[in-house]
């Protein structure tokens, strides 16, 4: 369990630049000659994407809520009609 929890360690800090360049070449050697890690972080790397997608999703759509309810105030939507006429 210890070995599976450095290996996730280790590849956060890879796949978040936090590694120093010794460290990195070091890592970027075990990717290419262990496939068992390379896929781990292969499928973290996809999984903080999909967070991050997630994230900027979860952004529009409040940011379109806060646009709808602007556009539902009369004194807000007359300010943008003299602005963009």
């Amino acid at each position: 369990m210890r070995k599976a929890l450095y290996d996730i360690e280790l590849a956060e800090r890879f796949l978040f630049h936090q590694m120093d360049t010794d460290e990195k070449k070091h890592f970027a050697v075990q990717l290419l000659t262990d496939a068992a890690l390379h896929e781990q972080v292969t499928l973290q790397e996809c999984t903080y994407r999909l967070i991050r997608f997630q994230a900027r999703m979860e952004r529009k759509e409040q940011l379109e809520r806060i646009h709808h309810q602007l556009m539902q105030e009369p004194a807000f939507n007359n300010i943008l009609q003299q602005i963009f006429p």
